[in-house]
């Protein structure tokens, strides 16, 4: 009696990761080489202005190297998104990663790697932060790449869907269409906000933004690929072949690197 030959089909399933999946823009993390030139600590340097010196990290465009007239630091993928969790003991170890993790899953073709970023396009979570009054301009900068620490804070930390709250520390309340409004994004530039003439706080003045932002979740264990050995089909002769399955990782959410410094 014949046994049952089971077999898995990549192109089904990555046939379901296109249909089913969300949306992600995929940045490549690039350990950058400011902090060789510190001590032998070798921590970030605080006034680089690629990485801001926080995290130590650049972001690049995946597909780089096939593109390199691209500006884009950024590649649009699908992914299967699932087994979020929330972090039970949240109060005790709030720090740089927050909320709780996931499981992403992409198309084997999709090499990702330890510290990668992924900002959910499909995605919406609400965010509030303190900002500094910027003198000499009205619009208000957004993500940490590309600007020092201490001109960080000036920029929302991730880019805004829409605003719902502003209060300044003298306590002023602050309104879409009335003191500020959103600039759309571009290809190369994210959605910005921008105070009307003579609007919003004073400069040098700290105030409250309660926004909306895609999350941005960054790849915090290492990725596995499994792989398949493809054999030739049955009665005809032919070497056996790797076949690249779809890459499974765990992500965190990171509310302090950013979508697009900009």
């Amino acid at each position: 009696m014949g046994g049952v030959n089971a077999t898995f089909d990549v192109g089904l399933f990555v046939q379901a990761i296109e249909g089913l999946g969300l949306r992600f823009r995929w940045s490549r993390a690039v350990v950058c080489p400011c902090a060789v030139n510190v001590d032998e600590t070798q921590q970030p340097d605080p006034t680089c202005s690629v990485c801001a010196g926080s995290d130590g990290w650049r972001y690049v465009n995946p597909y780089l190297r096939e593109n390199r007239h691209t500006t884009d630091t950024w590649s649009e993928v699908m992914a299967i998104f699932s087994r979020i969790a929330l972090d039970p003991k949240l109060n005790q170890t709030f720090g740089p990663w927050g909320f709780g993790d996931a499981a992403m899953t992409v198309a084997g073709e999709h090499r990702v790697g330890y510290r990668d970023l992924f900002v959910g396009l499909d995605q919406e979570m609400p965010w509030t932060e303190i900002v500094l009054r910027e003198a000499g301009t009205n619009v208000v900068l957004v993500g940490k790449t590309g600007r020092t620490t201490t001109a960080q804070k000036y920029a929302l930390r991730y880019e805004p869907i829409r605003v719902n709250y502003v209060v300044d520390s003298a306590h002023n309340e602050f309104f879409q269409g009335v003191d500020f409004d959103i600039r759309e994004a571009t290809q190369t530039e994210p959605a910005k906000l921008v105070w009307r003439a003579g609007m919003g706080p004073v400069a040098g003045l700290l105030y409250s933004v309660q926004y909306v932002c895609h999350p941005v979740w960054v790849v915090d264990d290492a990725t596995f690929g499994i792989q398949h050995l493809q054999g030739p089909a049955k009665g005809s002769r032919g070497r056996v072949e790797v076949q690249q399955l779809p890459t499974t990782f765990k992500v965190r959410l990171d509310y302090l690197t950013p979508q697009r410094g900009a």
